[in-house]
Formats: structure tokens, C-alpha cells, sequence
């Protein structure tokens, strides 16, 4: 007999499920006999419902992406990939930070790293491999070019794809190169006015959830430390009750077919929540996929990366039919837009350094000018590909399953 408790009973367990939980003869016999679907789809409406009950969403996808996020937790090891939940505001007191308190007692394995020196967080990760929650990412990501958290960086570029490794100097000199399986999920929060400042590595492997200080009308219970004891049991039968009916769940052999509306990145960050929600059925595959396209769309109420800013205002200040112009013409004409922010940036104006750094993320680099002058600017030929890629007008007909379809992420 194994020393192992049973996952939902806490009785004695004697056999270990594909996810790795544990179960006693009586409740996997009971677990077997009922529909795994329905089952599932009930206990995801109460996992969205108990996250409602205390966090306002921006909006039905938010919560539908959590939801199904929290599930995820539970079978991390059937899938090759684990999508990341970003969770972000414009200012504080918005919710970030309460949408993991909430859905935490939910979760497999919740760990925060709070007061985690890098070195205990890495080998956590791999010996433990729980479900990890980063907040206040905003002090560790400032946009400045002076931030130091390359270990951190490392951790989250890793742990996205299965068979990635992290790396890292440890021993006492830190000298010895160590490797480390950091793959799991894990959700980040943070407040970023500006999401250009957010890693492009992280954003471009996340769920993006948007969060908004709530409106005086908007109302939910208070989550307090009494409201959390009085629902632990409640709580910790539907964590039970939500793994187990997964274990059940076959979603190893459930195929998606990708969305039309979602680039390759973006559709393998949701297909793992896609797949959970094509076993639940009922209300949840349709769900899912109005929520992925929602959540992958761009909000107008945030500014895009401002080296693709930079890249649509060259195309606009452009010379027509000039096969060549200098960066100080492009500099000049740049800092006469209004409404952008190339003549005063970080309190200086734009500089042909800062615009190399922009526009040579798409692969263009400055050249000098054939000619006795050599002045260095840019050939209208190097930048024709990155434009029709990356910064089509508005009105152009969109191409749904093309690169720079209306919801492709640039990164």
C-alpha cells in the first residue's frame, strides 16, 4: 500500500493517475462510471462562477480564459506547451493581483515567488514543477535599458515549451553552468501603462488579460480571510472533483483545427485551453474560441510596441516614389508628427540610434548613400517587405490566416 493520500477522499491511495494524482480503488471506480464531459463542463461553470463571485473582468472572456486556465493546471503534463497568463492594468487597485487569490485554491500546485531568490526559484521549478505566480512584474521590467533580470527572463523564455532548458552560473563562484526544466504554467502581473514595456518574450507567450479598476455599479464580494475559510471545503471538493474529472477526460485525442483568425503563436498559446474546452462541450468550445479571438485582438485603448509605432510613421513620412532618403530627413520629418512621441522621448528628441534599434527588429539596418558623401539613411527597397508585413494601412482587405492578419501578434 502506498503512503500517498487519495486526491479526493484523503483516504489511503494505491494508484497514481496520468496527471500524477493519487487515487483510492473506491473513488477512481466511482470517477470511471461517470460522464467525463459533463461532468467537466458543470465544474468548469463553477470555476468561472467562484471567480466571479469576487473578481470584476473586463469582460465574458476574461473569465472564460482563467477558467479554463485554472483547469489547464491540472493536466500541464499532457501538452507540450503551457501558455502563460499575463494579467495587466494601466494602474493599481484594478484586480491583477486578486484574480490569482482567487484562483489559487483552484490551482495545482499554486507557488508565488515572492522573497525567491533566483536560485531557490529555479531548482523549486524543476523539482516541484508547480504552477507559478509573479507579481509586481512591473518593478523587475521598467523599459530601461538598465534592467538587469536576465536569469528571469531565461526562466520565462524556458518554461513556455516542453524539453526547453534554462540556464543560469551557479557554485560558489558562479562559474558552473547549470541546466534546469522550468516548463509549466505561470501567470505574471503587473501594472504596465505602457505595454511596450512588457518583455516581448512574455507577451508574445501569453494570454493577455487586460484588467480594469471596477466601476462604482460593478459589485462583488469582498475577499477577505474569513470569506476564504468559510469556503475552503467548498473550494477544495471542486479542485477534487475538477482534477479527477479531467484525469477521465481523454484530451490526448482531441484535435483542434487551428483557427483562421489566429497566427501559428497565438493558436499554440490557446490550444491546450481549446482542447480542455472541445472535452467539456456544451457551452465551452464556442466560448473558448470567441474568448481566444477576443483576447488576441488588439485593445485600442493601449499603444502598440513603439518600434512598430516608428515603423508605420516612416512608411507615412516617407518621400513618395524616393528610393533613398537620410535618417536626418526621416529624423526631421518624424519629430513634426503630431500626437507621437519622437520629439520629446524619454525627454530627449528621437535619435538615429533609437531609430536603427526600431527599425532593425524587422531586419533593416541604415546604409550609406551611393555617392561621394556616404551619409548613412535608408532605401525604400529594405523597408518595403517590413511595411507590407507588419504595417499595412488600416483599409487594406485583412488576410485572415496570413502573417499580418488583423489579430497577428508582430512578435
Amino acid at each position: 500500500m502506498s503512503d500517498e493520500r487519495c486526491f479526493i477522499c484523503k483516504g489511503p491511495a494505491d494508484e497514481k493517475s496520468p496527471t500524477g494524482h493519487w487515487f483510492c480503488q473506491e473513488c477512481r471506480e466511482k470517477n470511471a462510471n461517470r460522464e467525463p464531459g459533463a461532468r467537466l463542463a458543470e465544474f468548469l461553470d463553477q470555476v468561472r462562477l467562484w471567480l466571479e463571485r469576487y473578481v470584476v473582468f473586463p469582460n465574458d472572456a476574461g473569465a472564460v480564459a482563467v477558467s479554463l486556465w485554472v483547469a489547464f493546471s491540472h493536466v500541464t503534463d499532457i501538452f507540450d506547451v503551457a501558455p502563460y497568463l499575463l494579467v495587466t492594468a494601466p494602474e493599481i487597485e484594478s484586480g491583477k493581483t486578486r484574480v490569482w487569490e482567487v484562483a489559487e485554491p483552484l490551482i495545482h500546485k499554486p507557488l508565488s515567488s515572492a522573497s525567491m531568490t533566483p536560485a531557490v526559484l529555479f531548482r523549486t521549478i524543476e523539482a516541484n514543477h508547480p504552477t507559478l505566480f509573479l507579481d509586481e512584474a512591473d518593478n523587475f521590467w521598467t523599459g530601461s535599458s538598465r534592467d538587469d533580470n536576465a536569469e528571469l527572463v531565461a526562466l520565462l523564455n524556458a518554461g513556455h515549451r516542453r524539453g526547453v532548458k534554462a540556464y543560469r552560473m551557479g557554485g560558489n563562484a558562479k562559474t558552473t553552468l547549470e541546466e534546469f526544466d522550468v516548463f509549466g504554467p505561470k501567470m505574471v502581473a503587473g501594472k504596465f501603462p505602457d505595454i511596450g514595456k512588457i518583455p516581448e518574450g512574455l507577451r508574445s507567450r501569453s494570454i493577455h488579460i487586460r484588467m480594469k479598476r471596477k466601476l462604482p455599479g460593478e459589485k462583488v464580494e469582498r475577499w477577505t480571510r474569513q470569506a476564504r475559510a468559510a469556503t475552503n471545503g467548498e473550494v477544495e471538493a471542486l479542485q477534487s472533483e475538477l482534477s479527477a474529472t479531467l484525469d477521465n477526460a481523454d484530451l490526448a485525442g482531441i484535435h483542434i483545427t487551428p483557427l483562421s483568425t489566429l497566427s501559428d503563436r497565438e493558436f499554440d498559446i490557446w490550444e491546450p485551453l481549446l482542447v480542455i474546452a472541445e472535452a467539456a462541450g456544451a457551452h465551452w468550445p464556442a466560448d473558448a474560441h470567441e474568448a481566444a479571438i477576443i483576447l488576441c485582438s488588439p485593445d485600442p485603448s493601449e499603444s502598440e510596441p513603439h518600434q512598430l509605432t516608428a515603423l508605420r510613421d516612416v512608411r507615412d513620412v516617407w518621400t513618395e516614389d524616393e528610393p533613398f532618403m537620410y535618417t536626418a530627413s526621416i529624423l526631421e520629418r518624424l519629430h513634426e508628427l503630431e500626437d507621437r512621441p519622437w520629439s520629446d522621448y524619454y525627454g530627449t528628441k528621437l535619435t538615429g540610434h533609437r531609430l536603427a534599434k526600431f527599425l532593425g527588429a524587422y531586419g533593416v539596418e541604415p546604409r550609406p548613400e551611393p555617392g561621394p558623401d556616404r551619409r548613412n539613411g535608408y532605401y525604400h527597397q529594405d523597408l518595403q517587405e517590413p511595411w507590407e508585413r507588419y504595417a499595412t494601412p488600416p483599409d487594406a482587405p485583412p488576410d485572415p490566416g496570413g502573417l499580418f492578419g488583423p489579430t497577428e501578434n508582430p512578435y
